[in-house]
């Protein structure tokens, strides 16, 4: 990011607020894993019932088959619906080449459930409220934007939607969007949909830094809640884009504050550095190098160094408001 950093002016009457939130360039200090626990809650496998097989596994005895899986599964039934259908799913070509496809990818869930039951004996140490959920396998017909529902106390997974970046019924997808459409993203975005019910709404997400500092929020809750995921995964970036970032956040950093955005109120601008996309957009000969939303990148690092600077429990962190973690974070972005 050599001509990023190059590309921006100094002036002299903002040279106290920079050094306030630029500070001397110092690396955070080398801490313990401060999520490195051992949760006291159920950490047995989470089993997850598989409706895509029960489904679809009955080809030739749909009336019999479809009142069986009624009884045993009523929870994808209560709408309703006229057998015919159920029928016409049942018998769709799309959707039966979907089935074999998780067939293979997913031969069982054993692993998956593992890790499930971990996630929830994580998150019940965090909030011991949380109630483990009834969960169901399906076949969504590719659903990325709701590859995961968790709604109460179910969960459905479409298991459709981890077939692997080079499925061929991803096509229709962009580049960028396919490698999260993968087996190391399921219990992730799993551990995504609790974090939100616990975080809430951004109710005051009205600036760039609000915008940044919640999706910080999210990927700490993931910190938490997936101590040994690596952190590539619960961002989604790939080795090489994670490792960018950890190279030039100094200049991401600067740049923000230079050009006066972290208060920028305009949707553009959140769009800018928050939505996925291939690359973010610094306007600069390297941007292709960088990964999309790497503001949520900077987000995260801020509200770490929150976490290390004060000890504050996660609950409390996720309830902070933006100029409190700003402030307390000391955050020092990297040379």
């Amino acid at each position: 990011m050599k001509d990023l950093v190059s590309k921006i002016g100094f002036f002299h009457s903002r040279q106290v607020f920079f050094s306030i939130l630029l500070g001397a360039g110092l690396m955070i200090g080398c801490q313990s894993d401060p999520w490195d626990i051992n949760p006291s809650a159920d950490n047995q496998p989470l089993e997850v019932g598989r409706f895509d097989r029960a489904f679809f596994q009955e080809a030739d005895s749909f009336p019999v088959h479809f009142h069986e899986l009624e009884e045993k599964y009523p929870v994808f039934f209560e709408e309703n619906r006229p057998m015919s259908f159920w029928k016409e799913i049942h018998r769709d070509q799309a959707m039966r080449n979907l089935f074999e496809a998780c067939q293979d990818v997913f031969p069982n869930l054993d692993s998956i459930q593992d890790e499930l039951g971990n996630l929830y004996a994580f998150a019940q140490h965090y909030y011991p409220e949380t109630k483990r959920p009834k969960a169901y396998a399906y076949v969504s017909g590719i659903d990325p934007e709701f590859p995961v529902i968790l709604a109460d106390s179910l969960l459905f997974i479409g298991l459709d939607n981890y077939l692997g970046k080079d499925y061929e019924g991803y096509g229709f997808l962009h580049l960028y969007l396919r490698p999260e459409r993968s087996k190391p993203y399921l219990v992730r975005d799993v551990a995504e949909k609790i974090a939100l019910e616990k975080l809430g709404p951004c109710m005051n997400c009205e600036t760039l830094l609000d915008a940044m500092l919640y999706k910080g929020k999210q990927l700490l809750a993931l910190d938490a809640f997936l101590p040994n995921t690596p952190d590539s995964v619960k961002i989604k970036f790939s080795g090489q884009e994670l490792d960018w970032c950890e190279e030039n956040d100094f200049g991401m950093w600067r740049y923000l504050v230079e050009n006066d955005l972290l208060y920028d109120r305009s949707f553009k601008t959140k769009q800018r550095f928050l939505e996925p996309a291939p690359f973010t957009k610094f306007y600069t000969s390297e941007d292709k190098e960088s990964p999309g939303r790497a503001g949520a990148w900077i987000g995260w690092q801020i509200l770490k160094a929150y976490h290390q600077e004060t000890g504050k429990p996660l609950q409390e962190i996720l309830k902070a408001e933006s100029s409190e973690i700003l402030a307390q974070s000391n955050y020092k972005p990297r040379r």
